[in-house]
């Protein structure tokens, strides 16, 4: 199988250096590995906003005249 340069180095580097991946551990949990809290998740989804399916048509208003468009 196929490795690249970039993956041999890093593969050598890392039993090299064990460490390494559990300094990585400690360093994700820091940001990544926190518990959730299932009341702001529902409430941030219930705030949501509709978002329309072209981005960047832009948003539609009931009762707002409609745009001529010139080609």
């Amino acid at each position: 199988m196929y490795q690249s340069e970039f993956t041999d180095f890093i593969n050598r580097y890392l039993e090299q250096n064990p460490q390494v991946a559990a300094e990585r551990l400690e360093r994700r949990a820091v940001w990544w590995d926190k518990p959730v809290d299932a009341t702001f998740e529902q409430g941030a989804t219930e705030a949501k906003v509709k978002q329309n399916g072209y981005y960047y048509q832009g948003y539609v208003y009931s009762g707002a005249p409609k745009k001529k468009v010139d080609l």
